[in-house]
């Protein structure tokens, strides 16, 4: 149902979008992600690989630490936007807590029998995909029958309580709410 590609159209996205806003002065103003996705409208990438790309920007450590570090948010012309809330640097730490602690976990040892490395295929939840137009749920999902036909076979999934959809076609290890279980890892 999925198109075989499609996480790493995602990736290249994200670094269209790396490469665009790395060296823009950060953190950006409140309420600018309509001017990022305009600017950024019609160079090759879908709606929804641009707005992966953005969230994974405004999450990433760099953009974080600006947070946390900065005095001021942004305009996309480099000028001074207003002072950055306490609340905001609050949150940003908070979000870098959480990813270091994630990263300490993934680092640190594990039991003989989770040793093995594992990857995950992409997905996004059913109830997400529903709520989409027919374009931008054609970009995501593809069905012999069109548009509806995929409709059709998503609300089923919810009303089977298969809450996820894995991206790729190729996922012979789902759990029971359609999330990838994990693959081993080979190098």
């Amino acid at each position: 149902m999925c198109n075989k590609d499609k996480s790493q159209r995602y990736e290249e996205a994200a670094q269209f979008v790396y490469n665009e806003l790395k060296d823009l002065k950060a953190p950006f103003a409140k309420g600018i992600a309509a001017e990022l996705m305009a600017r950024m409208k019609g160079k090759g990438h879908s709606y929804h690989a641009i707005r992966f790309g953005i969230h994974r920007w405004l999450n990433s450590f760099p953009y974080l630490l600006s947070t946390i570090n900065g005095k001021s948010r942004y305009n996309l012309d480099g000028s001074e936007a207003g002072p950055i809330s306490e609340e905001d640097k609050v949150h940003a730490k908070k979000v870098v807590n959480e990813k270091r602690k994630k990263q300490r976990e993934r680092s640190e040892p594990r039991e003989l029998e989770q040793s093995k490395e594992q990857t995950f295929h992409i997905h996004y939840t059913v109830e997400h995909l529903l709520s989409l137009n027919d374009e931008d749920l054609c970009d995501c999902v593809t069905h012999p029958d069109g548009v509806d036909a995929a409709r059709s076979i998503l609300k089923d999934m919810l009303s089977r309580g298969i809450t996820c959809h894995v991206i790729s076609v190729e996922c012979d290890q789902k759990l029971s709410n359609g999330s990838c279980a994990g693959h081993p890892y080979e190098s």
